[in-house]
């Protein structure tokens, strides 16, 4: 097995905790700490927290995007999968909701790097919806409405902590698409 790079030890430490705690209550010494290196090693890669959390923010992006994008099938069976995977996701007693909604809630400056991330995340999200909505011959808005499930299938379960809310939203993207 190959050995982490010291980015991607940093990246680690900062998945586990910010996710699990938040941005602002994470310290740069924690996720040195977490990381076993020193705080001078840390910065080395990365020049302030901002650059981190612009930096973990992006890798957060690359999965969730590979996996949509790799999902077989038709349009529908694509959405229909899309949601069926989201489900283990939400029930997971770790779960504190989407990642790029919490980073921009947390963080006071709206010129901050990490929401330009965010936006980009969020914006090939529902350029995905799009595609499904086309190859659908829906208008263009169904994708919106697709989208807003997804973002609201997600913040409800954070508060119900549980898939439920995500099984309601691919029941009603399905009777929209129907």
């Amino acid at each position: 097995m190959q050995a982490l790079s010291t980015t991607d030890k940093i990246l680690n430490a900062c998945d586990a905790l910010f996710y699990a705690r938040g941005l602002q209550a994470v310290s740069v010494d924690q996720v040195a700490e977490a990381a076993s290196l020193t705080k001078r090693t840390l910065y080395y890669h990365f020049k302030s927290k901002d650059i981190l959390i612009e930096a973990w923010l992006r890798r957060r992006a690359e999965a969730p995007r590979a996996e949509t994008l790799a999902i077989p099938g038709s349009a529908m069976e694509r959405l229909r999968t899309a949601f069926a995977r989201l489900e283990p996701q939400v029930a997971h007693p770790a779960f504190r909701g989407c990642p790029f909604v919490n980073a921009l809630a947390e963080l006071a400056d709206p010129a901050h790097p990490a929401g330009a991330v965010a936006k980009d995340y969020k914006a090939d999200r529902l350029a995905w919806f799009v595609g499904i909505t086309d190859e659908l011959g829906k208008p263009k808005g169904h994708a919106e409405i697709l989208m807003t499930l997804w973002e609201g299938a997600l913040a409800r379960a954070v508060i119900t902590r549980s898939p439920d809310s995500v099984r309601a939203a691919k029941a009603a993207a399905e009777i929209i698409l129907g």
